[in-house]
């Protein structure tokens, strides 16, 4: 009987301590110190992340990882940490920019008029490529009297934008 009993109290101890619910822990997740910003056509290493619940170290997996080095822009590396069924997430931002940036420069031209004259743009100047677009957009009424924004919007071949505007003022003949 005492044999019994033993296994008894064995049984109920090890059902008690599979019915008591989990409780919710603190995972403590963070990013590894690397650099986050490459130029173009570089290696982009990833020095991941670390996780713990306690002292205790907490397996860290990359659930998306979309970083192009061919072309610039931000990217984002997501890493999850899980413990008991709990997941944690934190992100990576990754900056990926030209060795030589796209440059725009207002061409100097004559931006106050007097209304009833004629104005002409003097356009923008690109540094930096020579497969440039310039989309132009805003319109200059040279009849009413205001101030008109001219937004002059680059891109070049490998998709990197600028923006510059030039504000055209016209005024009354006084």
């Amino acid at each position: 009987m005492g044999r019994s009993l033993s296994l008894l109290v064995v049984l109920l101890t090890i059902t008690l301590r599979t019915c008591v619910p989990e409780t919710t822990v603190e995972i403590d997740i963070e990013i590894n110190p690397a650099v986050d910003t490459v130029l173009v056509g570089e290696t982009h290493r990833d020095a991941g992340a670390v996780a713990f619940v306690g002292d205790e170290n907490v397996r860290v997996t990359v659930v998306d990882n979309a970083v192009d080095t061919s072309t610039p822009g931000t990217y984002d590396i997501v890493y999850r940490a899980r413990f008991n069924q709990q997941d944690v997430y934190i992100v990576r931002k990754v900056e990926v920019v030209e060795a030589h940036p796209l440059e725009v420069d207002l061409v100097p031209g004559i931006d106050t008029v007097v209304v009833g004259e004629n104005w002409t743009d003097a356009g923008v100047e690109v540094i930096g490529s020579d497969a440039a677009m310039i989309d132009v957009q805003g319109d200059v009424d040279t009849d009413t009297l205001g101030v008109y924004h001219v937004v002059y919007i680059v891109q070049d071949d490998q998709g990197n934008i600028r923006r510059i505007t030039r504000v055209v003022h016209v005024i009354d003949e006084e």
